[in-house]
This record gives C-alpha cells, structure tokens and sequence, in this order.
C-alpha cells in the first residue's frame, strides 16, 4: 500500500484524526479538506516529508487557536484577559524575534554560545552531583544501612574490623542492629578453557540478605557456607554467566576454579549488582564473582568493611551509644587493647561512600553555579545594550498605539528564542 502514489499523497493518519475529533462538527469537512487538498499539493511540490511537517504544524496550529477562541469567548463575558488575542499575537511576536535576531547576528550568537557554555556545564555537573550524591543507594530501604566505622590508635587502616571483632559485634550490639556483614573487595584468577582476572569479593553469608538483594538463580549463602570446614561455594555475576555460560541455567552446581580452588556455583546475582568493598574505605563496586567469608581468629587483622542495619524506629544516635557500650566492653575484656584507644561509630552507609568526593563535588557545583551567574549577568548587559539601541523604535511603536503589553511580550519573544536556542545547545 506503501508504494502507491496515492497512498504517498495521503496527510499523517493520527494528525487528521486529532482534526476530526476535536473541530466542531460545523467545521470539520471544510477545515479538514482544505489542509487534504493543500498537503497533497505541496507532497507533489515538495515531497513528503516536508509535507507532513507542514500538514503537523498546521494541525497544532488549527486547534491552538480553536481551544484559544473558546476560552476567550468565555473569559471575554466575565470581563477577563482576551486569550484568542494573545495566541494571535504570540506567532505574530515570535515571527518578530526571529527577524530582529536575523539582522543582529553577533548578538544572537554570543548570546546562544554563552548560554550554552554555561547551562551544559551546569547539566553535567548536576548530572554526577545527582548520580553520587543524591540518588539513594540500590537497596531496599537503603536509609537505615549504616557503615560501621572503627577508630584504633596507632592503626592504620582506620574504618575496618578484624572479624574476631565482627563476632563479638553481632553477639552483644543486637538491640539497634538487625545483623552485621562483613566485605572485602579483591580479584582473582577464573581458571578453565579461557582464564580471566575478575573483580572478587568476600562477603559473610548475611550480606545479601542485609542489603535486601536476591539472586535472580539458585540460592545465596548460607550461614553454613561461613564455616571453615563447608564446601567451597560461589555466587557469579549476571554478566559473568551470561558472558561466560551462555546463561545456561545448568551453571548452578557447575565446579568453576577460582585462583588454585575448585568451587561450585550456588547462585546468580543481578546484572550491574554493586557491593560496599571494605579494606582502607567503603566504595560501592561491581563484582564478578563472590565467595562466603572464611573468618580469622587473629584479632589484629583487620581489613573489613562493615556494614549494618537499624532496626525500624531506632535512631542514629542510639545505635552510636550502643556501639560505644561495646567498644568500652572490649577493650576491657581484652588485653590486646590496653593503652590503645578504641571507638566505634555507625554513620549513614550513603554518607560514608560519598565522604571522599562530596568536598570536591561540592566545590564543583558551586564554582559551576557562579560561572552559570556571571553567563546570566553578561546575556543580560547584552540584551539591555541592544534595548537601549532601540529606544527610537520602541518610542515609534508606542506612538502608533502600541500598549505596554505588547512591546514587553515582543521583547520577552526574543528572548524565549534567544533562551530555548542557548538551551538547545547547552
């Protein structure tokens, strides 16, 4: 049907049936057959395209000024503001501005490059500062995650714990806290047919569940899966198994080699999954692959990042003087910890994430925000300079019976054009 003349000579099929259903039913055969018989002859003339771009804009058009009648109409017998005249004169003022614009080229130009310089800075820097700083994190009820944060003198990997110390969190903090995990970002060896190094974590068995993530295959941990003596498990990212497998849903079960181990795979977790890492500081990361904490009896080993959950209704200062208790608790019970000042603190996992890059971020934005002023400031010596340029004009129109009204809405059309162009850009 395509392919025949007459079905290229017909208008656009949703644009005609706006025009019959919203026309009055007096004017829909003469309105609507005058734009069928002027798009044909303008498809003939100048192709189809253009065509229907026309037949479009006629038909917004059109019903702009029907839905403007009305409402003026209805607004004129209560003594309103005249609409089906101020939609008149909008076209007529944009068509004004394009042609002032036109003759002061330079202007218009510095105008749309200075804006556009200065709103598509400001877009990107708003678009990281919402990305990292303010979009919640990806987990279910993401508020109450916390990190939890350790202060040892003369330790210098300050904010993680050793998991001796993980166990004795989750056996006397548990009336704030709805669980402890702990996680270590590393990577690894994937052996087999076709070897790769991978990004690899090691998580205790409660951390999905924690975070409130499940698998989209298989299981997650399990508490057993903790215990040094259980058989070697793995959960595999989506793109890992996808890549790798196919995404054969008999990978579950599969033995894999990881480094100089053999392990079998438990579970699938969802694309683009990203864990807190521990070690020297909590960042958000994606893995490849992860495997179920094998804890350490030595108590000075610390390199895990901790993270926790409040419970419903518990704020962050209780949750702080719980930790606290606890910290006092240990450095008495244990003589590891004489003369070292040891202290615990819970802070908002979001807050700790960001804490490295929300200074310069913040710096960022601002100093993006005075060069947005300064671009405003300089548009706005540029647009008075040119108005004073047309006093005479202006004092011209006024005496020909121009009203306020319409000289400031011819103004503020040039600069609508000048703004949406720079915005365009930018």
């Amino acid at each position: 049907m395509s392919g025949r003349p007459g079905a290229r000579r017909q208008p656009p099929p949703v644009a005609g049936w706006l025009l019959w259903r919203l026309l009055p039913r007096g004017d829909r055969e003469f309105i609507v057959g005058d734009l069928v018989e002027e798009f044909r002859e303008r498809a003939g003339r100048a192709g189809r395209i253009r065509a229907r771009c026309w037949f479009w804009r006629q038909t917004v058009s059109t019903l702009l000024r029907r839905r403007a009648a009305v409402m003026g109409s209805t607004l004129d017998r209560e003594g309103g503001y005249r609409w089906n005249n101020a939609m008149q004169h909008l076209g007529q003022d944009l068509r004004y501005a394009f042609r002032q614009l036109r003759r002061s080229p330079g202007l218009a130009l510095s105008v749309i490059v200075t804006l556009a310089l200065a709103l598509g800075g400001s877009t990107a820097i708003y678009s990281v500062l919402r990305a990292v700083l303010l979009r919640p994190l990806p987990y279910a009820s993401a508020d109450r995650l916390v990190a939890i944060r350790a202060d040892v003198e003369g330790f210098t990997n300050v904010g993680v714990l050793s998991a001796p110390e993980l166990a004795d969190l989750r056996e006397r903090a548990t009336g704030a806290f709805e669980g402890f995990a702990g996680i270590w970002g590393t990577s690894g060896a994937l052996t087999g047919d076709d070897p790769e190094h991978i990004a690899l974590a090691w998580v205790t068995a409660n951390t999905f569940p924690l975070l409130g993530v499940d698998p989209i295959l298989g299981r997650a941990f399990r508490d057993a899966d903790d215990l040094p003596a259980s058989e070697r498990v793995v959960l595999i990212g989506e793109e890992l198994w996808r890549r790798r497998y196919g995404a054969d849903p008999a990978v579950l079960g599969r033995r894999v080699g990881l480094d100089d181990h053999s392990y079998t795979v438990v579970g699938v977790m969802p694309a683009n999954l990203q864990v807190p890492r521990g070690a020297f500081a909590l960042e958000l990361r994606r893995y490849d692959a992860w495997l179920p904490q094998r804890f350490w009896e030595n108590r000075d080993q610390r390199w895990l990042g901790i993270i926790s959950r409040l419970r419903p209704g518990i704020s962050l200062a209780r949750a702080r003087d719980e930790l606290a208790a606890v910290a006092g608790d240990l450095s008495r019970a244990y003589s590891g910890y004489s003369g070292q000042d040891f202290r615990l603190t819970a802070v908002p996992l979001h807050g700790d994430l960001v804490r490295g890059v929300r200074p310069a971020l913040m710096a960022l934005s601002g100093a993006v925000a005075f060069v947005l002023l300064i671009a405003c400031t300089n548009v706005a010596g540029l647009l008075l300079a040119r108005g004073v340029g047309r006093e005479s004009e202006v004092a011209i129109r006024r005496a020909l019976g121009a009203s306020h009204v319409r000289l400031a809405t011819e103004l503020l059309a040039e600069s609508l054009v000048l703004a949406i162009a720079g915005g365009l850009a930018g």
